[in-house]
């Protein structure tokens, strides 16, 4: 189990513990669309519209749970690895002014050539979490809700 530093327990998480074992997988989304934190990149790459994907909540990072013995786990383990070599889909992304084209433009932090969006809807990246959301649609396995998760555990964000 991954647990960010901010992340603390307020009840017993036994709860969490079933979840990956009977899942394989333990990754919590919130109410924030999806489509307004993933980039034009992620979206192409998991052959995904941003209409679609504002129908979807944005995964967390706060913690990831995962049983090795599932295959499922297995898979977004591996998933993952291979997104994180990819360098347009796990990026970080700036507001760009940009006036031959609209007010301003949504770049990658570390290409500035790299357009990351130009959709209005459009807040920024969120980088693996973003890419978790529709890892877990295509493996079949639903994300945690967010108060499931607040039961027994608090970030500190």
């Amino acid at each position: 189990m991954w647990l960010d530093a901010g992340a603390y327990a307020v009840a017993p998480f036994e709860s969490i513990w079933n979840h990956i074992t009977e899942h394989g997988v333990y990754v919590v989304a919130g109410k924030e669309p999806l489509g307004e934190w993933i980039s034009d990149q992620a979206l192409e790459y998991f052959g995904t519209s941003r209409d679609y994907a504002m129908n979807l909540g944005l995964c967390g990072g706060a913690i990831v749970g995962l049983d090795f013995n599932n295959v499922n786990a297995i898979r977004f383990y591996e998933k993952w690895g291979e997104l994180a070599q990819n360098t347009k889909l796990f990026i970080s992304a700036h507001s760009k002014w940009a006036p031959d084209r609209m007010k301003s433009l949504w770049v990658s932090d570390h290409d500035e050539q790299l357009i990351v969006s130009s959709d209005p809807r459009f807040k920024g990246h969120r980088s693996d979490e973003a890419c978790f959301s529709l890892m877990l649609r295509d493996l079949g396995v639903a994300p945690v809700g967010l108060g499931k998760w607040n039961e027994c555990m608090r970030s500190g964000y």
